[in-house]
C-alpha cells in the first residue's frame, strides 16, 4: 500500500525491484491500491460507487481556442513539432 507522502516513481521503483513487468503492472498497481472483494459483481458495484464526470463548457472552449490561436501575439516564436504545435 502506499502510505501518505509516497512517491509515485519510489512506487514504481518499488515494483521494479519486486520483478513486476510492464505487461503486469496496472493490474498490480490496481490490485493493491484498490482493494475490491473479489466476488464483487457488477450490478453491485453500480449501486455501489459513483461515476463522476467533468465536462468543460463549449463557449469557454471557444473563447479559449479564440485566444490562445486567433490571438496569439508571437506566432514567430512558436515551434512547429512533428504531430503539432507546442
Amino acid at each position: 500500500m502506499i502510505s501518505p507522502g509516497y512517491e509515485f516513481s519510489d512506487y514504481v521503483s518499488q515494483l521494479d525491484k519486486e520483478g513486476v513487468g510492464l505487461e503486469f503492472r496496472r493490474r498490480t498497481m490496481k490490485s493493491r491500491l484498490y482493494q475490491f472483494p473479489e466476488d464483487l459483481t457488477l450490478e453491485e458495484a453500480a449501486r455501489r460507487f459513483v461515476t463522476v464526470a467533468f465536462v468543460r463548457d463549449p463557449w469557454d472552449r471557444f473563447v479559449s481556442a479564440y485566444f490562445e490561436k486567433l490571438r496569439r501575439p508571437n506566432w514567430e516564436d512558436v515551434k512547429v513539432r512533428p504531430g503539432g504545435v507546442n
